[in-house]
């Protein structure tokens, strides 16, 4: 919230209502609170993206046009944004005071990441403030098909779900097992 404050682009309803977005989905978060239209105790609040027959062909035509269309330099000096900063200080001071939890930040799989600067970049803010980072933005770069993905920025349902068994092999292995983790995506 203090974040949020200071970055000066709350108005008074949002402060109001503490929430960024209140506009007309609160009436349908109270309706699905009272009479949710899936089973609450199966749904793990995941809609997986499906690519069917129909689509394959147009998805395969926006992926190709946006690994062409993206083909810019990378920036040389790129500007970290203050307010996400603090957001991570907030993290690292709240781990500090939690020594039995773990933060671990994750950058999921793009499909055509146009810019590795970046990632070394957050990579190193990470390091420095101590937070725990798995950067896997090209982990699919070499594959041959396109059934990992819905388009450029959202994996498909197959994708998700290999990322995900990826993830958890990842994580087996890693020296985090012991620990309580929380995760957070695309910083």
């Amino acid at each position: 919230t203090q974040n949020l404050d200071r970055s000066g682009q709350i108005s008074v309803l949002q402060k109001f209502y503490y929430s960024m977005n209140y506009n007309g989905n609160s009436i349908g978060i109270i309706k699905n609170y009272f009479r949710p239209s899936y089973d609450p105790n199966n749904y793990n609040g995941y809609d997986a993206l499906t690519v069917n027959k129909s689509q394959e062909h147009m998805r395969d035509a926006v992926l190709l046009h946006s690994k062409n269309s993206l083909k810019k330099e990378c920036q040389d000096s790129l500007k970290v944004n203050p307010i996400g900063l603090r957001y991570l200080e907030s993290i690292k001071s709240f781990a500090k005071k939690s020594p039995n939890k773990t933060f671990l930040f994750i950058s999921s799989p793009t499909y055509n990441d146009i810019c590795d600067s970046d990632n070394a970049e957050i990579n190193v803010i990470m390091q420095d403030f101590g937070l725990t980072y798995w950067d896997f933005t090209n982990l699919y770069n070499d594959r041959q098909d396109n059934t990992y993905w819905k388009d450029a920025s959202h994996m498909s349902k197959q994708g998700a779900e290999a990322f995900s068994l990826y993830l958890l092999k990842q994580y087996e292995k890693s020296n985090l097992k012991n620990t309580s983790i929380s995760t957070a995506t695309h910083i």
